[in-house]
């Protein structure tokens, strides 16, 4: 595979060559490679994926651990039978939304960059996936089928040194805290 860091060590952007196809996305080699470089960098992009079923997605992201499942009142977005949840304006046939729209409304990052929780839409620009959970999930896998000519910017942050940025005094002042998710 070839690989090409995105900034500094977080984030590796994975291109194949040729192209990965989902039959080499279920090896278990690709798939440890796959893993060892998402350990490595806290977040994988591939890019070129063309074609992966719900099922290919759920192969590839069991190479990352187990599969959660969809949460409760989100089951019209799940693609049946699977752990898979669309996302989106996706609509069936009769006009129905058939996926959870994602929370943006306009021009989602304001060219200040700020993603700060906008009180007048009452929505966040930032979330981390899982918070409601007693236990998070390791991770998230996106799978984009369509993206569209312009917008769209999904922007990551790097936790893990977000933290180590911290010193030792603050971090063990935050260490007995426990977070509440409100939204």
């Amino acid at each position: 595979l070839a690989t090409h860091f995105l900034n500094g060590r977080f984030g590796v952007l994975v291109t194949g060559q040729p192209q990965l196809t989902p039959t080499e996305l279920r090896r278990s080699d690709i798939g440890s490679e796959l893993r060892k470089l998402w350990l490595d960098a806290r977040l994988l992009v591939i890019r070129g994926l063309v074609g992966l079923s719900a099922d290919d997605l759920l192969e590839l992201s069991r190479h990352f651990g187990p599969v959660g499942h969809v949460p409760a009142g989100r089951a019209h977005a799940k693609v049946a039978g699977t752990h898979v949840l669309r996302i989106g304006n996706v609509r069936d046939s009769s006009g129905r939304l058939i996926s959870q729209p994602s929370s943006s409304k306009g021009n989602f990052l304001p060219e200040s960059g700020s993603c700060q929780y906008r009180p007048a839409d009452r929505l966040p620009v930032w979330h981390t996936d899982g918070t409601f959970k007693a236990v998070a999930d390791a991770g998230t896998v996106l799978y984009c089928k369509t993206a569209p000519p312009e917008g769209g910017a999904t922007c990551f942050a790097d936790a893990t040194a977000a933290w180590d940025a911290l010193t030792p005094e603050r971090q063990q002042e935050l260490l007995p805290l426990e977070c509440i998710c409100s939204l």
